[in-house]
């Protein structure tokens, strides 16, 4: 476990980079081919936390360490955090020669009470540019029915109900 420098998730077809500032791990780098997908002039929150009426995120958690595990063309990176309260793990998987990677935090209350009203499980502030942006939705009998709108603001995908079922997907 590391809690200074430089941590990567890097593979043939994805570059992915934390760097740690002090008590602050900050995504660096996101991209493919020599192409970053972050904003240049945007620190990106990489996931939010809405707790006791406080957005919360890797800007104002305290870091506390990283480590990465490895098998089988997977790599596994964990990045922890701490709140007033309440402690974040961020998990990232990243597939071998694929730019695909999965994302989920694990959020543990150091307290009896801890009201959570939303959970962002990824932020990316991007460069303005032309994209689409592929989703799917569901509803009784349309199963993974995929839907594709030009991407020109802020979008939110969410679902209340944690499982794969009518509405979007988690």
């Amino acid at each position: 476990e590391t809690a200074m420098g430089i941590h990567s998730l890097t593979s043939s077809q994805l570059s992915l980079e934390y760097h740690v500032s002090g008590h602050r791990l900050k995504l660096h780098d996101y991209g493919v081919n020599g192409i970053s997908w972050l904003h240049p002039e945007s620190s990106t929150g990489v996931f939010a936390v809405y707790a006791m009426g406080q957005r919360w995120d890797v800007n104002n958690l305290t870091f506390r360490g990283y480590k990465t595990q490895a098998d089988q063309g997977l790599q596994h990176g964990i990045a922890t955090f701490v709140g007033e309260g309440f402690e974040v793990e961020q998990h990232v998987l990243a597939y071998e020669n694929s730019a695909l990677i999965e994302q989920w935090q694990v959020i543990r209350a150091k307290s009896d009470s801890l009201s959570i009203t939303r959970m962002d499980s990824y932020v990316l502030n991007i460069p303005q540019s032309d994209y689409e942006l592929l989703y799917f939705d569901s509803d009784w009998g349309q199963e993974f029915e995929s839907s594709r709108v030009q991407l020109r603001s802020k979008v939110i995908l969410e679902t209340h109900k944690g499982r794969s079922s009518k509405g979007q997907h988690p």
